[in-house]
């Protein structure tokens, strides 16, 4: 996971008004990851049913929704009365397709959906959902964690404040937003940040421990059911794109070279193996990424790549870098003042 910046755009922002006076944002790309209740939800990627029903109503009522496929073109058109916003879905979760595929098609209107290709085999749980449910549904975690891997070990010794769930403050607790509040939440982000970075092999390994700790049957969970490939094809066979989003989720520009390289084009492969066309979009995992991960997105047939980096699209957008804005919970009066905000030139 990784915290939303909007300081840095705001500061950009600013610069680009002194130096382009009259150039104004062409496009807002919005992301979303999962449509649903989850109590807690610190990197706000749940947004529930009836809040997106609602974000969906307004946004077609009120924006010219564009498919990923038209961006090009946007870009270089003379900005119209209705502003251009683009609709992305993260990590292949079956929410996407249950839920909020129905409300986009009443509504007809287009998404990309980035999907890391791992969810099509036997190891479809990602490592922060164990993560958030070993902290936020245990009431009590135990004295120590240790978790190995091919480095070493992780060893923490925890407190009784760490072990002890507060709900009050940790159910209202954004990580985007703030610092962890007490010492659990600053103990969950060490984890999350320590997992983050390291191999996908290593990544499995340390899922499979927490999934052990959890003392739980969690593949039969609904929670962490992810799209199938048949479900993937109807949403590239009605108005949606499907964009690639790696294997296994890696944050890329912690990885040497020959990772990188397996990681993004293998995900291509897969996707266009099972689309029977090519895919021309994709999305950072954790909005990680160096000069290495560009290199090798340029060789590819992507056109489009996405961050996790704050901001709207200006006609002069490097389409290897294109900044989204996380949708929250929000109710739609915060989403119009954000929009609002973003498209101001």
């Amino acid at each position: 996971m990784r915290k939303v910046d909007s300081f840095k755009y705001k500061t950009k922002r600013i610069l680009r008004r002194i130096i382009h006076k009259s150039t104004s944002p062409h496009g807002v790309i919005l992301m979303y990851h999962r449509i649903g209740s989850h109590v807690t939800d610190p990197w706000e990627i749940f947004v529930n049913e009836e809040n997106f029903r609602q974000q969906v109503a307004y946004l077609k009522k009120s924006f010219n929704v564009c498919s990923f496929s038209s961006l090009e073109e946007t870009l270089q058109q003379k900005r119209g009365k209705k502003k251009n916003i683009f609709i992305t879905f993260d990590d292949g979760c079956l929410d996407n397709f249950e839920t909020a595929m129905p409300i986009l098609r009443k509504y007809s209107l287009p998404a990309t959906f980035f999907i890391p290709t791992v969810i099509f085999g036997s190891q479809s749980i990602f490592w922060w959902e164990i993560l958030d449910l070993f902290f936020w549904r245990n009431e009590g975690l135990p004295e120590t964690i240790q978790l190995e891997y091919s480095k070493g070990k992780f060893i923490r010794t925890l407190t009784p404040d760490m072990q002890k769930r507060n709900e009050i403050i940790e159910n209202r607790w954004s990580a985007n937003r703030e610092d962890a509040p007490n010492s659990r939440c600053r103990l969950y982000l060490e984890i999350c940040d320590w997992i983050r970075v390291q191999r996908p092999e290593d990544q499995r390994v340390i899922t499979e421990q927490l999934l052990e700790l959890n003392g739980e049957v969690l593949h039969e969970n609904k929670f962490f059911k992810k799209m199938s490939v048949e479900q993937i094809l109807f949403l590239s066979n009605n108005y949606f794109e499907i964009g690639a989003h790696t294997i296994h989720h890696p944050a890329l520009k912690f990885h040497d070279h020959a990772l990188q390289l397996k990681e993004i084009n293998d995900s291509i492969s897969i996707l266009e193996n099972i689309l029977k066309k090519p895919v021309h979009s994709f999305a950072y995992p954790h909005g990680e990424y160096n000069e290495d991960t560009l290199s090798i997105i340029k060789g590819t047939g992507i056109k489009y790549a996405c961050t996790t980096d704050w901001g709207a699209i200006y006609p002069d957008a490097n389409p290897g870098i294109l900044p989204r804005i996380l949708v929250r919970n929000m109710n739609v009066s915060y989403l119009k003042q954000q929009l609002h905000y973003l498209f101001k030139p």
